[in-house]
Order: C-alpha cells, then sequence, then structure tokens
C-alpha cells in the first residue's frame, strides 16, 4: 500500500532535517530533545559544513542563541557529502571544521540551557 504525504507536510523541513541529523558540523546531530546522544544514536557522517562547525565550536556547542543565529546567517558556509567511506577515513578539520570534544557536549548538556520539547527558548 502506497502512503501519500499530507498536504501539511514539509519535505523541505524533513530534507533539512536528514542533513543535520548526518552531519556532525551540526548540533542536531549530537543532540536530541535537549539531551546528548549515546554513542549508538548518533546517525552515520554523510554531510559536512566547515563555517556550521567553526560557529558551533565557537559558542562550545551550546544552546543556540541570537548571537548565534547572526553569525549562522552571516556565513552559512556550503554542505558537502563526505565522499569517504573506507575504514581508514579519519576527519579533516581543515576540510570539515572542528569536531565538538566530549567535553563540550557534556559541558553544554550539563548547562541546564538545553530546554526539552521546545524549539527557540
Amino acid at each position: 500500500m502506497m502512503r501519500h504525504l499530507e498536504d501539511n507536510y514539509d519535505i523541505n523541513a524533513a530534507i533539512r532535517a536528514i542533513v543535520y541529523e548526518s552531519s556532525p558540523s551540526s548540533m542536531q546531530h549530537w543532540f536530541r530533545y535537549g539531551k546528548r546522544k549515546s554513542a549508538r544514536k548518533v546517525c552515520p557522517w554523510i554531510f559536512a559544513n566547515k563555517n556550521l562547525a567553526i560557529i558551533n565550536n565557537k559558542y562550545n556547542w551550546r544552546k543556540t542563541t541570537n548571537e548565534m543565529t547572526t553569525d549562522k546567517k552571516n556565513d552559512t558556509g556550503l554542505w558537502y557529502y563526505i565522499k569517504e567511506r573506507d575504514i581508514e577515513f579519519s576527519w579533516k578539520e581543515d576540510k570539515y571544521g572542528p569536531l565538538p570534544s566530549r567535553e563540550q557536549l557534556i559541558a553544554a548538556e550539563e548547562s541546564g540551557e538545553r530546554v526539552i520539547g521546545v524549539r527557540n527558548n
């Protein structure tokens, strides 16, 4: 049986969510419902955005602020498909931007800034 999308379904938002979920440059990749994802819940790395990673790292992977939103709007960067899929793959910071450290992710989660189920607060 074929399912049809509802009229109000936003396909652009769904695609954007997939890109962000599968990008270690994005906070959506590392957090869900205000909590840090376990290693088992983190998506495979498919897309990268160096500028986004630099901005997120600048703010220590914390909750989005007005300052951060302005930075992201002024320097959106480009999205790249990560072609490297072999066992020898290693993250190239000069190409893809910084990854968060475990300490940054823990501090961002423990800051209490992330509110479960609420966006843009």
